[in-house]
């Protein structure tokens, strides 16, 4: 900082340039926040507009936006990942997934219509790519109908529901709780 005189862009562009900055230690070492993981998610859908009751979804992950529970804040990591509070973003995923805004946003108008395809992109765009193959075969399974006789093969018919669910399947798994 004294070499730059102070100035703090010469520093943050080392500090995010840096090798360390992009190392396996950091690389998805945090649990996101509440705020995080719900704007992430709206972001991640390419969703502008935020729906009733996200509020009601945040105060069940544990955290009240501007109501901290005491001057030092929230407290952050591993205490965000409770059952109660991995389900309750579980139940928020699902309910947006679910949600017409999802499918107005337009983000999954270039997913292809081949199933493996369709799960790379869910996977690429979603966890950029950090899932399994074993974790990305089950999505290709749920997009094929495996198991589901009522929904059949992934088709033009069924596209809307599968994606959605293709969509749930990737936010659901643990490296989208991460940051």
């Amino acid at each position: 900082m004294r070499k730059n005189d102070y100035n703090l862009a010469p520093v943050l562009s080392t500090i995010l340039r840096s090798n360390v900055f992009f190392s396996g230690r950091a690389y998805r070492a945090l649990v996101k926040s509440p705020a995080e993981f719900v704007v992430g998610t709206y972001k991640t859908l390419g969703m502008t507009q935020m729906q009733a009751g996200v509020q009601r979804s945040m105060t069940a992950m544990g955290q009240i936006l501007f109501y901290p529970p005491n001057v030092s804040g929230w407290p952050g990591g591993q205490n965000w990942i409770t059952s109660q509070m991995l389900l309750a973003r579980e139940n928020f995923v699902s309910q947006l997934t679910a949600s017409q805004g999802t499918m107005q946003s337009g983000w999954f108008d270039d997913v292809p219509t081949d199933a493996h395809k369709a799960a790379q992109q869910l996977v690429g765009t979603i966890l950029q790519g950090d899932a399994s193959p074993n974790a990305t075969a089950q999505v290709v399974d749920y997009l094929n109908g495996t198991g589901e006789s009522a929904l059949g093969t992934f088709s033009v018919e069924n596209r809307d529901i599968r994606l959605r669910g293709g969509a749930y399947l990737t936010m659901a798994m643990p490296a989208f709780q991460l940051a």
